[in-house]
């Protein structure tokens, strides 16, 4: 059987607050990888990624940078669904977000395959308030409390209009 792979890029990733409870026990390796895209934080405290299927552009200057996490047992993608807002018995305007393919590349920019990830359209991400994070990597421009809850974050963002 093939492992499991998701693209994270907020709270699942590594030492992030979702990453203990959901991921730890099951991720069986995990590296940094980017994925084209546009990065977004939104006021709830946590990001979404914008990702247009048309890939990579030429500049690459819309990438999102995260992990790829690897998991032997696919059903875990049952808890990481529900964690996102995600099933795929509904219509896509009812779910948080879309669970797509997205195709990925290691930071010195080799093809690094695909993996799953969480994306929402830029409708959505308007209609929530979310701001762009211009770096493309959420927990380079985020400054935690010791608590580390999400409603605590502060975050360099650009207004989008």
């Amino acid at each position: 059987m093939e492992p499991l792979r998701v693209f994270v890029y907020g709270t699942l990733k590594p030492g992030g607050l979702y990453y203990s409870d959901y991921c730890k026990a099951h991720v069986v390796a995990y590296w940094r990888a980017i994925a084209p895209g546009i990065l977004f934080h939104l006021p709830a405290g946590y990001p979404a990624l914008c990702w247009d299927e048309s890939g990579w552009d030429e500049s690459e200057a819309n990438t999102v940078h995260g992990y790829v996490l690897e998991f032997a047992n696919p059903s875990v993608l049952v808890y990481l669904d529900e964690l996102e807002g995600y099933s795929p018995n509904r219509p896509p305007e009812q779910n948080e977000y879309d669970r797509q393919r997205l195709p990925l590349r290691m930071l010195d920019g080799a093809p690094a395959g695909t993996a799953w990830g969480y994306t929402m359209t830029f409708t959505q991400i308007q209609q929530l308030g979310g701001q762009r994070v211009e770096s493309g990597d959420w927990s380079s421009t985020l400054i935690h409390t010791m608590d580390s809850t999400p409603s605590h974050i502060s975050v360099n963002i650009t207004p989008i209009d």
